[in-house]
């Protein structure tokens, strides 16, 4: 009885870190890579049809990542308000690189694609954020 016990406890922590992991294997997102969704309503940006999101309004307390993005666009983000700026130039770049199509029936979700400009705002973002809260 001691060695089953001996052997019962590894085995069973064993299983469930292997389900731990496969879990979390399964929930990642495949579209995360494919294509970027701009939530027009609330000024978000995320990967693909996951939770991974960047909110824009983040770019109002973070003005250095403004000219690598309107570098990036060749445009401009002006104030007094930047996200919503920020949110214009990703759906209707000044040159024309790309156009955002719009997701379901309603027009509060964009498609975009993941291309140099829409990774470098979304890389901008991630910087901001880092900036800010760590």
């Amino acid at each position: 009885m001691s060695t089953l016990k001996r052997w019962a406890l590894p085995l069973l922590l064993s299983l469930s870190v292997t389900g731990c992991i496969d879990s979390q294997l399964l929930q990642r997102d495949p579209t995360i890579d494919q294509f970027y969704t701009l939530d027009k309503q609330k000024l978000r940006l995320c990967r693909g049809a996951s939770s991974s999101c960047h909110n824009l309004v983040i770019v109002a307390y973070s003005l250095t990542v403004i000219p690598e993005i309107e570098q990036a666009y060749g445009g401009e983000i002006n104030g007094p308000n930047y996200p919503v700026q920020l949110a214009q130039l990703l759906m209707n770049p000044p040159r024309g690189e790309y156009e955002a199509t719009a997701l379901g029936s309603e027009d509060r979700y964009l498609r975009l694609p993941v291309n140099s400009q829409t990774d470098t705002v979304w890389h901008a973002l991630e910087r901001a954020n880092k900036q800010l809260y760590e």
